[in-house]
């Protein structure tokens, strides 16, 4: 894990366990063995930044606007794994629910970016 200075989030602990662990174990499951995974955390604009990155073959261009979706599973999804297509709906679910933003960034492989509102300071 790469951790570029501390990045702090304004949400709940169990939610952020649970984006991480889906973005970690999508990016596990769908590469082929040897892939490199990365997590990296940044602050950026004020908020805590979380990339989840692979060394896979990345999403194609036809599934790319639909991975954040319910029960959406791209073409790669259906051809390696069983699965119900609701990983990534679940990480968006969550993230927007804590004012976050969470999108698919252009590769190589696939880079998904999660950003979350640091916690409020005492003023």
């Amino acid at each position: 894990m790469d951790v570029n200075g501390d990045a702090y989030a304004f949400a709940d602990q169990t939610d952020l366990v649970n984006v991480v662990d889906n973005l970690v174990e999508n990016a596990v499951r769908y590469c082929p063995p040897g892939t490199e995974v990365s997590v990296t955390t940044r602050v950026a604009d004020g908020c805590g930044v979380l990339i989840v990155s692979d060394t896979g073959p990345g999403i194609p261009a036809a599934d790319r606007e639909h991975i954040f979706e319910r029960f959406y599973r791209g073409s790669n999804g259906k051809q390696l794994h069983a699965g119900t297509g609701l990983g990534l709906a679940i990480v968006a679910e969550i993230v927007t629910r804590w004012g976050g933003r969470v999108q698919l960034l252009d590769g190589p492989g696939t880079r998904i970016e999660v950003k979350l509102p640091a916690p409020p300071t005492d003023s």
